[in-house]
């Protein structure tokens, strides 16, 4: 899987900051303390594919690469995810990673490639 360029990519980025992201919904906590399932309700694929259209793919090098261990290629995983692409997504993580599987549980990727993306910053006030 070869990189996608984001500069070469026809994309209103000013129009793609301005969507808002989705809440993360959450299981009941009378669910959750009976079980050690997910706590975390997935995304359907409908709601990864307007979360990935929120990327602005940024020039290289990208915040979100830079800031992840393992330098995944994040805005063309996002770019792929947004097509409805996610077995593609997964291929191109496997490049960087040999367990993204474990690394998507574990990672703090609000400290580290969410916390980073210049899109994210830029909506905040601090």
């Amino acid at each position: 899987m070869e990189k996608i360029p984001g500069e070469s990519l026809s994309i209103d980025r000013k129009q793609r900051a301005r969507l808002p992201s989705l809440d993360i919904s959450h299981r009941m906590v009378t669910e959750r303390v009976c079980d050690f399932d997910d706590i975390c309700i997935p995304m359907t694929p409908e709601e990864a594919m307007f979360e990935a259209s929120r990327c602005v793919h940024c020039p290289d090098p990208a915040p979100c690469v830079e800031a992840c261990p393992t330098h995944n290629d994040i805005p063309s995983a996002m770019w792929l995810i947004e097509q409805g692409e996610f077995l593609e997504a997964a291929k191109l993580y496997r490049q960087t990673s040999s367990l993204p599987e474990i690394c998507g549980r574990v990672c703090p990727q609000e400290q580290l490639c969410q916390g980073s993306c210049s899109h994210i910053k830029s909506t905040h006030r601090f």
